[in-house]
């Protein structure tokens, strides 16, 4: 069911979900078994991931919308749509419900998974969105795009508090250390603390 290479894929203690070049959602058990397929988009999945303590899938995909899936039976819960882009990236903010999305449109969005609500649009970045990170630990969530700037927003208000900036190029990842550091990666060959 896998194509030709993954494109992202998350593992909770339950189940390890993988998406590919294609719009199903492969659910696998810690042994390799495949336990569900979720099929409903209609453009390539670029994105998974789990809401926290739950079997809340959410997915995000080429066409425009995230999916909010129950993994246990394999239905969508919700559509979440507002987005005028392929949505690139996603993540869910550890111990809540929340879930935020960052897509080619140039925005991101701060989701509430469980009723599938749109709480707030992060708008700033001029280019498009390449990835999103929660920070355990906070209320933070960061951007990256081809704007060659990391934004770091609050996603209970939806504010952006600062912008991550010295990049020459896209930034294309990012991820956080313990503690409050912030790493960002570039195609200017670069990666910044």
């Amino acid at each position: 069911m896998i194509a030709s290479f993954v494109q992202h894929a998350v593992a909770t203690q339950r189940f390890v979900a993988i998406v590919s070049n294609q719009s199903a959602i492969c659910l696998f058990n810690h042994k390799g078994k495949l336990i569900s397929v979720l099929e409903g988009h209609v453009g390539a999945v670029n994105c998974v991931t789990v809401v926290s303590g739950s079997d809340i899938v959410v997915t995000g995909s080429h066409d425009f919308t995230a999916k909010v899936w129950n993994a246990k039976t394999g239905e969508i819960l919700f559509n979440l749509t507002g987005h005028d882009d392929s949505i690139r990236c996603i993540t869910s903010a550890p111990g809540t419900d929340l879930v935020i999305t960052g897509a080619h449109d140039n925005t991101g969005k701060v989701w509430n998974a469980k009723p599938g609500e749109k709480l707030f649009d992060l708008t700033g970045h001029e280019n498009k969105i390449w990835c999103i990170i929660s920070v355990p630990g906070t209320d933070l969530v960061v951007t990256g795009s081809d704007d060659t700037t990391g934004k770091v927003w609050n996603n209970k208000s939806g504010k952006k508090l600062f912008d991550l900036t010295g990049h020459r190029d896209k930034i294309w990842c990012i991820t956080s250390v313990p503690g409050t550091d912030l790493v960002t990666g570039s195609l200017d060959n670069t990666g910044k603390v």
